[in-house]
């Protein structure tokens, strides 16, 4: 199996309720396995994604890197959660994280008034299977599906994204591209 995998089909409506320190979530409640990914917003504009690293203890780790100004304790009843084995695609041997950065200036002193920074995950490029062939290797399951993380048991990370958009050339059900997903930060 995959250090990587996308994972599909979340509880919606869950009630999270924890301290945070550091990159580390603990929950004071709920029954977790490890490699279980949560989503937890902390305001109207900003949430994040963690993943379960010890079920028993109610552990998250959530990449500091990317879901940023996160408050010491959250309290939510609108959170996600998917399960370890809600699997749609573990074809991924290797990923890259790019980053766009804005910066919105002014005058000739070029003072700054805003700057925001948007997040891609990158899957390798090899060649894979466009239509259902294999058990969780089909890009059009992945593509089409909603509600989608991505999740690295390496780095005990988990990340929401969505799909942009791309065109498909296959011949014989297969076609050689890396892919793109946006990563949600908000």
């Amino acid at each position: 199996m995959s250090d990587y995998k996308f994972l599909f089909g979340p509880a919606t409506g869950q009630s999270f309720s924890g301290t945070v320190s550091n990159d580390i979530i603990t929950l004071s409640s709920g029954t977790f396995d490890n490699g279980d990914v949560i989503y937890v917003p902390h305001s109207n504009v900003y949430g994040l994604y963690a993943y379960c690293i010890d079920g028993a203890a109610r552990e998250f780790k959530f990449d500091i890197e990317i879901y940023t100004d996160v408050p010491s304790s959250l309290n939510t009843s609108d959170g996600k959660y998917w399960e370890v084995n809600d699997v749609v695609y573990d074809d991924v041997k290797s990923y890259r994280i790019g980053s766009q950065v804005e910066k919105g200036l002014y005058s000739n002193s070029y003072i700054t008034y805003n700057t925001s920074i948007d997040y891609t995950l990158i899957i390798s490029n090899q060649r894979r299977e466009y239509f259902a062939g294999t058990a969780n290797k089909s890009v059009k399951a992945l593509i089409l599906k909603d509600d989608i993380v991505f999740s690295d048991s390496c780095s005990e990370v988990a990340y929401g994204v969505g799909f942009a958009g791309e065109d498909f050339d296959t011949f014989n059900n297969k076609f050689k591209s890396s892919l793109e997903f946006n990563i949600a930060t908000r």
